[in-house]
């Protein structure tokens, strides 16, 4: 702990100058002087994680899902961790993902079907989401669900989720 309090003190003088230098706009030198100051703490705080740590390569990878369409076309699209499938979808402007209840669980149209290889590693489907399901215009299949209550997170990149021919 005491080695990430040390390499954590760097940045906080760095967003300390950070806002100075907002209020003060017209310092150049004071911004290249930052900007040097943050890198060098980033390079010490990523010192401190131990090689093997997943958290290491954090900044340059995220999970990534793969919708695919009735006509056999994929679209990959990036996922924050935490951010829900549908989410990514709608911000990616996959077709076939409606998404009409934004993802608070009140409609199905954000109906997909999990590739049966990935249903394993999913949380398991609550029941107001099995209940919803019982709605979608689609056939709903054993590997129903709906992309609003998958969570990304590191074990699902690559997920494979196939888009229905309808969501109305």
């Amino acid at each position: 702990m005491a080695a990430w309090a040390r390499a954590n003190a760097p940045w906080k003088r760095a967003m300390a100058a950070i806002i100075a230098a907002s209020e003060n706009s017209e310092s150049m030198e004071a911004g290249a002087k930052i900007r040097s100051s943050m890198g060098e703490a980033k390079l010490n705080l990523h010192n401190t994680i131990p090689s093997n740590h997943p958290a290491r390569d954090t900044e340059s990878r995220v999970p990534k899902a793969v919708f695919i369409q009735t006509d056999g076309s994929e679209t990959t699209v990036d996922a924050a961790r935490g951010e829900s499938a549908m989410r990514a979808a709608v911000r990616s402007n996959v077709d076939g993902i409606l998404a009409e209840c934004g993802g608070s669980l009140t409609c199905s149209t954000c109906h997909v079907y999990v590739d049966e290889g990935w249903l394993a590693r999913l949380e398991p489907i609550e029941q107001d989401e099995a209940e919803m399901l019982e709605y979608t215009a689609a056939e709903r299949r054993p590997n129903s669900r709906l992309s609003c209550q998958i969570k990304m997170r590191d074990e699902l990149d690559g997920l494979r989720l196939a888009v229905p021919e309808c969501q109305l």
